[in-house]
């Protein structure tokens, strides 16, 4: 089965390693290959792994020059669309670092801080035409302490998770060389980057501690205070 992987950072990376390792034909690499230090793009470069921007990808399916039966988005940070999302005959998995159908968009690890979740977990789903909307394969649980956790101890804990999921789902793809079972994704809460942004401002009515943890994502900008 060729794999067409989308993914950044280090646990992208992992991801990548343990595809490669595993024997998975890797097709190429949708990466952030034009940041310097990318661990994808390095990874892929020592292997010989071509590397793709995602207008090349396009391009590279439409000439014939790209092709592959699944594709893997991990904690990729562009939104997906057809040609590539129509392309391999096993579908186009994106792993998703929050539980669906409940948290969509970005701001998983906030949110769940911010309203005291009892839970957490992270997701494993087909991409479709809206933004984490397609069809859930499996959510995977995440122990969450709400009143105790940061953002980065909760997003620690969820690419572990994230890792072992990625994993069970792309040897359950290629044994079964098909689209797997699905339940509906409906429902839930969207969360943009705009909104993400403007929960950090810290109000007379919140409770600040909550917040501080809630955004402690070195080296991110964190809640804040205005004066």
């Amino acid at each position: 089965m060729r794999i067409l992987f989308a993914g950044r950072k280090v646990a992208g990376r992992d991801a990548l390693r343990w595809t490669y390792e595993s024997g998975f034909p890797v097709a190429g690499v949708l990466t952030d290959n034009f940041l310097p230090g990318s661990p994808c793009a390095a990874f892929a470069r020592e292997h010989g792994i071509p590397t793709y921007s995602y207008e090349e990808a396009e391009s590279a399916v439409a000439d014939g020059s790209l092709v592959f039966d699944l594709g893997v988005s991990f904690v990729y940070w562009r939104i997906l669309r057809s040609p590539l999302l129509d392309h391999p005959a096993c579908g186009f998995v994106n792993f998703h670092p929050a539980p669906l159908p409940a948290l969509k968009g970005v701001g998983g690890y906030n949110v769940a801080i911010l309203d005291g979740l009892p839970e957490y977990g992270v997701t494993a789903h087909y991409v479709d035409d809206g933004i984490d909307t397609g069809p859930i394969i499996e959510v995977a649980s995440v122990s969450l302490d709400a009143e105790h956790d940061t953002a980065l101890t909760l997003e620690s804990r969820s690419m572990m998770m994230l890792g072992k999921l990625y994993r069970r789902t792309v040897s359950r793809a290629a044994a079964e060389s098909a689209r797997l079972a699905t339940t509906a994704n409906g429902g839930g809460r969207y969360v943009t980057r705009h909104e993400m942004e403007a929960l950090k401002r810290i109000g007379p009515d919140d409770d600040a501690d909550r917040k501080a943890r809630a955004f402690w994502f070195p080296p991110y900008e964190g809640a804040y205070f205005e004066h």
